[in-house]
């Protein structure tokens, strides 16, 4: 009785490469977040908690997940120009929701949710064809496109 060997999923290593970026930028993300949170008690820093958090789970975990999936469901095909744009899109946009969010400043924290957005469709239209891999990958740009509207959303209802 032999066993069926597991799927084996390959992703060319140029398109590996090209996502390069985004790997950097998010284990960076997650490193600081982590110190960040590191220190968030000690030094009493308001809205520390939220920084760290963001930093990890946005700048972070959301990115190299994004950049993952896309390398793994998009293939190879994909323009430079696009990868650098949604790097780019990304992570101003996470930047200026940081430095809005830590005054506490709404306007500032919607203009940054509003490049996110921009990104995530770069994302989400970056990914041609059907089947589960790539609707997995559509409803996580979605998940995370519901997540900057809360959070933007919040951030108004909070400092508005």
């Amino acid at each position: 009785m032999s066993r069926a060997e597991p799927a084996e999923f390959v992703v060319d290593r140029q398109v590996w490469t090209s996502y390069r970026p985004f790997l950097d930028l998010g284990s960076v993300g997650v490193v600081l977040g982590g110190l960040l949170a590191a220190v968030t008690g000690p030094l009493a820093l308001p809205m520390g908690s939220w920084a760290a958090a963001y930093l990890v789970l946005v700048v972070g975990v959301g990115q190299i997940v994004l950049a993952g999936g896309q390398a793994f469901v998009g293939g190879s095909d994909l323009a430079s120009w696009r990868v650098w744009s949604e790097v780019m899109a990304w992570n101003l946009g996470s930047g200026i929701v940081l430095v809005g969010g830590r005054p506490g400043i709404p306007v500032v924290v919607a203009v940054g949710g509003l490049v996110l957005l921009a990104a995530l469709v770069l994302f989400a239209t970056a990914v041609r064809g059907g089947g589960a891999a790539v609707g997995l990958y559509r409803f996580f740009t979605l998940f995370l496109a519901a997540s900057v509207a809360v959070g933007v959303g919040l951030s108004a209802v909070r400092h508005g």
